[in-house]
């Protein structure tokens, strides 16, 4: 009888061990299951920011490493969503700038356009004169008046020409 209650002792502390040991892995598999959950919360807000997805927030409520984890990626989702913003709004400004500078431009090139078609019209009608001149023999006295009064029209017209050119550069500096 006291083999068999020795027998007892020795069956009630195996079953007590084993219950033990299931209820500790049982504990242990739904920390496991606690901390594995939270980590893969913590992934998918890491790559939904991989993504550029800077709205997302990590929202467990948790004082450990995790939680610390997940608390530093919503920072750093903030301050990224904040230069995000601020580099598109920059962009935005730069392409105005871009607009601008190429309206510029175009408005530069026709203004060249304009101001070398002004300066070559003076001087086509000084040479046509000048040329007229040059290829008659005899030339009356009057004539040759007359055409030099024209080219002294054009060395007129020209030299106001210029004459605004440079007001406009200075008007610019």
């Amino acid at each position: 009888s006291s083999t068999s209650r020795g027998l007892g002792d020795v069956y009630k502390r195996q079953m007590l061990g084993a219950i033990t040991f299931l209820a500790a892995l049982a504990i242990a598999a739904l920390y496991t299951k606690y901390i594995t959950r939270s980590i893969l919360k913590v992934s998918e807000v890491s790559k939904k920011m991989a993504n550029l997805d800077f709205r997302v927030r990590y929202t467990e409520d948790r004082r450990d490493e995790i939680g610390i984890f997940g608390e530093n990626l919503n920072e750093l989702s903030e301050k990224l969503e904040s230069a995000l913003d601020e580099l598109k709004e920059k962009n935005t400004d730069l392409e105005k700038s871009i607009k601008l500078e190429q309206q510029l431009e175009q408005q530069q090139m026709a203004f060249f356009s304009a101001v070398s078609h002004e300066l070559k019209t003076p001087i086509t009608s000084m040479k046509v004169l000048a040329d007229s001149l040059l290829l008659q023999d005899d030339v009356p006295v009057e004539l040759y008046k007359e055409f030099m009064e024209d080219l002294s029209e054009e060395i007129e017209r020209e030299d106001k020409i210029i004459n605004d050119l440079l007001s406009l550069v200075k008007m610019d500096k």
